[in-house]
């Protein structure tokens, strides 16, 4: 039984210190202007930028924007196109008609 719980203790302190490095690790990444240089192989002017981090972010809002501006530009052409013309009506009927729907 003492063997076990050795094994236990053990696994436990390891994932405790795994965990305390990644909340260090998190904490360091959070504020990058008050973090120290640990490593001497890295130049202590190098910070990394909260726009760079996340510059995916602003990729998928651009592309997100792109899409509903494309939505938006297409619902009004199509509203303008139905009150100048009626081929929208005559679409509709021949889709209604191909497709033999009963309303």
């Amino acid at each position: 039984m003492a063997k076990k719980n050795k094994k236990f203790k053990k696994k436990v302190n390891q994932n405790l210190s795994e965990r305390i490095a990644q909340i260090q690790i998190e904490e360091k990444a959070a504020n990058p202007v008050a973090t120290t240089v640990e490593n001497s192989n890295v130049a202590p002017d190098v910070v990394v930028k909260a726009e760079d981090k996340y510059a995916y972010v602003r990729k998928d809002i651009r592309r997100d924007s792109l899409i509903i501006l494309f939505l938006i530009l297409l619902l009004v052409g199509v509203t303008v196109l139905n009150t100048k013309t009626s081929h929208l009506k005559d679409f509709a009927d021949w889709i209604y008609t191909i497709l033999n729907l009963k309303v």
